[in-house]
């Protein structure tokens, strides 16, 4: 054919897709690891990082180990304090694993070509994603741009490229969609796994794949927070579990409401508290929305002092001569607009109908006419009848 790009699909050769975690992390592609902050998804890859450099099988797989080198793109935490501690308790041989900063996606990508080159890497981890990539998050068509460059190099390459990402503060809605950033991110790649902390044990962390482009969804692996030398921990394997993500997303509540009521009073037990501090206090804790119905549980007085601008609000406990109407209340619900149209009588019955007089009934309009006398004379003996 002479048209530029055009191929027959016979012409192909059909290629197998191979992994480097059997059904979860694809080679020549893109995989997500998503969640909460401080559910030790960096913990994670270390734990993978460990088994790659060191010829281990991976956790709960079937397929042949597979050994090589690892390369990381650290943005959030320090690389001496950090990431070679929490490696080292992970098991992970250090001579396979480089680490490349102060780069950009998808303008330093030949850079990242010759890390890969360097070092040997199997696996590249992206910890995280918003730190590396220069373009718009929010916009799809800006993702896709920057990813597509990245996709092919882990093609090219033979690689896996593993993007870290925290979720966003939505706690409802499709599972899909909770990753932070555009919809393009899952949607460039052929992977997805979220992980999260036991609803039960903090010291279990529930590992559930939500979306995969080759291959049936994995099922959902256990691991525990396990102590290490030096202060540090690793994660370890504790097998298959059959928690879903709508037992884990619906148990996310509770704590978090929970966690937000004994914040306030632990916070406001010596005395009120300004607002702002409040709300700066509990960043990391819970959301706002969760704050404010913890604050409608407890009943918290507001007060106010100041106008417009400079205008102080506190919140503190209630006390029992405190008038009601400064507690907090959660809101009424908007009731419905009332029906201003009056509502017809009912029929009446047909005992009622019987009892009723005919001048009262209230279906006749016009009065009933009086009875008009007609004056007849009564017949004389002298009328004369023929």
């Amino acid at each position: 054919m002479s048209t530029d790009g055009l191929t027959l699909l016979a012409d192909i050769v059909e290629k197998p897709v191979e992994w480097i975690w059997d059904g979860r992390i694809p080679i020549g592609e893109l995989t997500i690891i998503e969640g909460d902050p401080g559910t030790n998804k960096s913990s994670l890859c270390g734990a993978l990082a460990a088994c790659l450099t060191k010829g281990i099988a991976m956790p709960a797989s079937k397929g042949r180990p597979r050994k090589g080198g690892a390369l990381f793109l650290i943005g959030e935490d320090s690389i001496a304090k950090t990431v070679r501690p929490r490696l080292l308790a992970a098991g992970a041989d250090l001579n396979k694993i480089a680490v490349l900063g102060d780069v950009a996606i998808p303008g330093d990508i030949e850079k990242i070509e010759k890390a890969i080159r360097e070092s040997g890497a199997k696996v590249v981890v992206i910890d995280t994603i918003t730190d590396f990539v220069s373009s718009y998050l929010l916009s799809n068509q800006a993702v896709r741009k920057a990813l597509r460059p990245l996709r092919e190099l882990a093609e090219r390459m033979q690689v896996a490229v593993v993007l870290l990402r925290h979720f966003n503060k939505k706690s409802s809605g499709k599972s899909l969609l909770r990753g932070g950033g555009s919809v393009a991110i899952t949607g460039m790649a052929r992977s997805q796994l979220k992980l999260y902390k036991h609803p039960s044990d903090e010291h279990l962390r529930v590992l559930v794949q939500d979306k995969s482009n080759l291959g049936p969804l994995s099922p959902s692996l256990l691991f525990e927070v396990v102590s290490a030398d030096d202060g540090q921990f690793r994660l370890e394997c504790r097998g298959e579990t059959k928690l879903t993500i709508a037992d884990l997303e619906s148990s996310k509540g509770a704590p978090k409401l929970e966690a937000a009521t004994k914040f306030l009073l632990e916070k406001l037990a010596d005395g009120p508290k300004e607002f702002n501090w409040i709300v700066e206090q509990s960043k990391g804790l819970c959301s706002l929305r969760t704050l404010h119905e913890a604050k409608a549980n407890l009943g918290l007085v507001t007060d106010r002092k100041g106008r417009r601008k400079d205008q102080i609000t506190s919140w503190a406990l209630p006390t029992i001569d405190e008038p009601k109407k400064r507690q907090a209340k959660p809101k009424p619900k908007a009731k419905k607009q009332a029906d201003k149209t009056p509502r017809a009588k009912k029929p009446a019955s047909k005992k009622q109908a019987d009892k009723t007089p005919a001048n009262k009934n209230p279906a006749s309009k016009s009065p009933r006419p009086k009875s008009t006398k007609v004056y007849v004379p009564k017949p004389s003996k002298y009328d004369i009848f023929e």
